[in-house]
């Protein structure tokens, strides 16, 4: 009787001992990616997974603008769930992701007394070039990420633009795009592009920032027409 509860506590120390370590390497490889992608500060409120139904539950993911610009939020995203294929994840191959869930809450583009704008430095938008701002290559996102998503959705709510080389005022847009759906997305180098997109195509902003929209938009075609509903 003595040795089955010294087994049972084995099993339960290993069990937890497991889930610690898993727990560290997702978030590792989660922070990973969000760098990546981005290439902006950022801090995760709490992250939360589920071993069974391999799932991942981000709260509170909030992003900073670059010092030239404020030091201030460039995007807020209150929640973001990932439903993962664990085995993928382990066997350190290509990556699995089934659904991305991403509710983007809060915008802020900013133009400096430079006329930089925080969008030029995100990670999905090359350098610029001649003064604008060109798309990477998909495959070249494709071969960096390895990794393939069955289902993407995407949520936006509110986007602000302020032009500090101009007159410094705050103008904010109430995009209220819910739950777009997209299929088949072969790299996460394609979510910010999309939101980018999207912010631009529905807002006056296109014509505030020197990135073409419709450059952006034939990039992303093929999944741009596997939108649901708009």
């Amino acid at each position: 009787m003595k040795k089955i509860f010294i087994l049972l506590f084995i099993f339960i120390l290993l069990f937890f001992t497991f889930i610690f370590i898993q727990n560290i390497f997702l978030r590792n490889k989660i922070e990973y990616f969000i760098d990546k992608i981005t290439g902006f500060d950022f801090e995760i409120g709490s992250l939360n997974f589920n071993i069974f139904h391999t799932y991942v539950r981000i709260n509170e993911l909030r992003f900073y603008n670059p010092r030239a610009f404020g030091n201030e939020t460039f995007a807020y995203v209150p929640e973001l769930v990932i439903d993962y294929d664990l085995m993928s994840f382990l066997r350190g191959r290509e990556i699995h992701f089934e659904k991305i869930s991403l509710c983007l809450e809060e915008l802020n583009i900013v133009k400096n007394e430079e006329k930089d704008v925080n969008l030029y430095h995100l990670a999905a938008l090359n350098n610029k070039t001649k003064g604008r701002v060109n798309v990477i290559d998909a495959d070249g996102y494709s071969k960096f990420t390895n990794l393939s998503i069955d289902n993407v959705v995407i949520t936006i709510e509110d986007v602000s633009y302020i032009n500090y080389s101009k007159d410094g005022v705050k103008k904010h847009f109430a995009i209220s795009i819910e739950e777009q759906r997209y299929r088949d997305v072969k790299t996460l180098y394609w979510i910010p592009q999309i939101i980018v997109f999207k912010v631009l195509y529905n807002t006056p902003l296109s014509k505030e920032v020197d990135i073409d929209v419709n450059l952006l938009k034939e990039s992303l075609r093929d999944k741009y027409k596997s939108i649901k509903h708009s």
